[in-house]
């Protein structure tokens, strides 16, 4: 693993506007700061665009596509294919997510010699303030998985 990796936060936007603040708020105040932050807007009609835009603005790190309305998958795919990560991270537009979220899965990668981080859920990173999450690798069940087998849900991935 390369010492400072660049994780891509990919986001597909539809009629968000509701959490779009917080959720980029959340994912612009993270602990590790080699990010880029793809947001895809996926032809909302609300408001997303324009919030969107308005970070991008702020914040080299974050980058916009706008798009005629695909789906999530296709949306998320798009992404995808414009983000330069040697990770990348693939959240919900209501996900609000916790100042260690991208640290802690790239120290599971490396304590693990890992590609590939994922949870079936992230309960753990919700709703909770300055938390320190690298106390909770210790209690944390890893497991080693084979190519063949499918993880539910991927947070990063090499």
């Amino acid at each position: 693993m390369k010492e400072n990796p660049l994780v891509s936060i990919i986001v597909s936007v539809y009629n968000g506007e509701k959490y779009l603040r917080e959720c980029l708020d959340s994912i612009l105040s993270q602990d590790y700061n080699n990010i880029e932050v793809i947001m895809v807007d996926d032809g909302s009609p609300d408001s997303c665009g324009s919030i969107l835009d308005e970070y991008a603005q702020k914040d080299k790190r974050v980058a916009v596509i706008h798009k005629e309305n695909s789906g999530v998958c296709n949306s998320r795919n798009a992404g995808i294919e414009s983000s330069h990560g040697d990770y990348i991270c693939i959240m919900d537009q209501d996900d609000i997510i916790s100042k260690d979220f991208v640290s802690y899965y790239l120290k599971l990668i490396r304590d693990n010699n890992a590609e590939i981080a994922f949870t079936p859920t992230a309960d753990k990173f919700f709703g909770k303030t300055n938390e320190d999450s690298f106390n909770k690798i210790e209690n944390d069940r890893v497991d080693v998985i084979s190519g063949q087998q499918q993880p539910q849900i991927c947070y990063i991935i090499k």
